[in-house]
């Protein structure tokens, strides 16, 4: 099941999707003493970032990890790392506890053993993970195409797995889909018209491959869904 809520603004759409991140982990820490926090990278998520920095709940106690990275340099303008430094580190956020992907290693493969040792004492299964979606229906760094089926299994590889993009940069890591579709809550942020048709094409299919979105609109799956038209139609 998923709930679907929708906004003129993309700023109060951020804004409300911060409340609700940041409520999600405010109740994990108060349950558990700490809280886990996979985010993603890409243009949408800038506001939402901004939003989240901002509120007032026990940073200290939050893991923050990257839903997927793109093997790339972290100073590199196509870092997800750096973005999330850049706009969501900051401000009240900044204690939170982040930990990056990227490694000395020359290819993502060769760095997934290290990548995954560091993050295993993490707050398994995740509290929240935050996802964008693609113009194709990909999520995270799972594209068309990807055979998510046997990714679902649960002796397959994890929880990051590298992949491979059908444009640069090409090279990524991204979190297993087992991974995702055990986290406690997942929040989507779409932004435009464009976003809006696509997301409503995946509902109409069960076709993982064609749209890797679907894996997350599974009845099981805890999945809200914030959505905003782009600010230059408003």
């Amino acid at each position: 099941m998923h709930r679907l809520r929708e906004f003129n603004d993309p700023i109060e759409m951020a804004e409300e999707a911060a409340k609700r991140v940041a409520g999600l982990l405010y109740s994990a820490i108060k349950k558990d003493g700490r809280a886990s926090l996979a985010v993603s990278g890409g243009r949408t998520p800038k506001l939402f970032f901004e939003a989240l920095s901002q509120k007032d709940i026990p940073w200290e106690k939050v893991e923050i990890i990257l839903v997927d990275e793109r093997w790339v340099d972290t100073y590199s303008k196509d870092s997800n790392e750096r973005l999330v430094k850049e706009y969501l580190l900051k401000n009240l956020a900044k204690s939170a506890r982040f930990i990056g992907l990227k490694t000395k290693a020359l290819s993502a493969k060769d760095g997934t053993f290290e990548m995954n040792s560091k993050i295993t004492p993490l707050k398994w299964p995740l509290d929240c993970v935050v996802l964008g979606m693609g113009d194709d229906g990909h999520t995270a760094s799972l594209f068309p195409g990807t055979d998510l089926s046997s990714l679902l299994n649960k002796h397959a590889p994890g929880p990051y797995i590298p992949s491979w993009a059908p444009y640069p940069p090409r090279e990524r890591v991204t979190l297993a889909p087992k991974e995702i579709i055990n986290a406690h809550a997942i929040v989507l942020l779409l932004i435009g018209d464009k976003k809006k048709e696509v997301f409503s094409k995946a509902l109409f299919g069960k076709d993982l491959e064609e749209m890797p979105i679907r894996l997350v609109l599974e009845k099981e799956v805890s999945l809200e869904v914030f959505w905003a038209k782009d600010a230059q139609t408003i």
